[in-house]
């Protein structure tokens, strides 16, 4: 499969998970719940940007939609995915760690990288690039 190449100063695949302080029990159920969303049929291209993608998206096993980064700066964008289904997406990224930018791989001053809550953007994006590898 193709690997998704995304321009440097893109933070996605770039960051650390925050769980100093989490049970066992919190991480395997943050785990359970992203399990919940899959992404299938991932078609990659370039843009003006880097790399972009489409994909399907799925919840709990069902179809619900579809996701596009268009690699032209615009933030990802959902399609046919109803409010219902959009706040489920919401919870599961909710449900996870809060995240810093990893310093080895993004050049940032320590000060500056505060732990930062995971979003559904961030959710499919790692979905996407699991699927690519």
């Amino acid at each position: 499969m193709a690997t998704l190449k995304l321009p440097e100063e893109n933070i996605m695949g770039s960051h650390i998970f925050v769980t100093k302080g989490w049970t066992k029990a919190k991480k395997a159920k943050a785990a359970k719940e992203k399990a919940r969303v899959v992404v299938k049929a991932v078609k990659t291209f370039t843009g003006f940007e880097g790399e972009g993608y489409e994909a399907s998206v799925y919840l709990d096993g069902k179809r619900i939609g579809s996701a596009l980064d268009d690699a032209n700066g615009w933030p990802l964008q959902l399609f046919g995915i109803s409010d219902v289904n959009e706040r489920r997406l919401k919870a599961v990224a909710a449900a996870q760690p809060k995240w810093i930018l990893d310093p080895d791989k993004v050049e940032i001053d320590p000060e500056d990288n505060e732990p930062m809550d995971y979003d559904v953007d961030m959710l499919i994006e790692d979905k996407v690039n699991e699927y690519l590898d």
